[in-house]
């Protein structure tokens, strides 16, 4: 099937987990993937998993000058997006009494900033009917002793985006434990 024959999406997050499972479908469906990860040895690993379908573009979500950077990459390279998938994260799992300043920061950092500001600065590379995901999480509906700073900003992430009174559009789907 080529459903996305002729299109280009940004991963961010593209080396584990969500990230390269979603390229793997896009490409297999006939999209040019471009994913991010923090170091070339992963990202490289990722990209010659994926084929001659995927390229790859060292960027730290957490560091505004890299999303910056990356945009500009991106606009060099392809001109424009058809979408964009803002997955890249990172979970502190802490009981809330053992959480430090530099946890709260680097989560902040990555999964709201990193997120927030990777959806703004894309927004002039998408073209008409391109489509934006937003990875947050269920937790933020659930307690949980460990999961406080991670639930935090998903929670914020989720009000910014997709489902809460942000600009980038409505709840496409969401997935629950149940």
């Amino acid at each position: 099937m080529n459903r996305f024959a002729g299109r280009t999406v940004l991963i961010t997050g593209g080396t584990s987990g969500m990230g390269p499972a979603t390229a793997h479908r896009l490409v297999a469906e006939g999209a040019h993937v471009i994913i991010t990860g923090r170091t070339r040895a992963r990202l490289d690993a990722a990209v010659g998993e994926l084929g001659p379908g995927a390229s790859g573009i060292v960027a730290d979500a957490a560091d505004l000058g890299a999303v910056d950077a990356l945009m500009e990459t991106v606009r060099n390279r392809h001109g424009r997006l058809d979408g964009l998938f803002a997955n890249a994260g990172t979970g502190t799992f802490l009981p809330f009494e053992d959480i430090t300043e530099t946890d709260i920061d680097h989560a902040v950092d990555v999964n709201f900033k990193g997120v927030f500001f990777t959806v703004q600065k894309a927004l002039p590379l998408l073209a008409d009917g391109s489509s934006i995901v937003i990875n947050a999480s269920w937790t933020l509906h659930r307690g949980n002793s460990v999961l406080t700073l991670y639930s935090a900003t998903k929670a914020a992430v989720h009000q910014a985006g997709p489902g809460g009174p942000g600009p980038f559009g409505r709840v496409v789907a969401v997935q629950g434990d149940g």
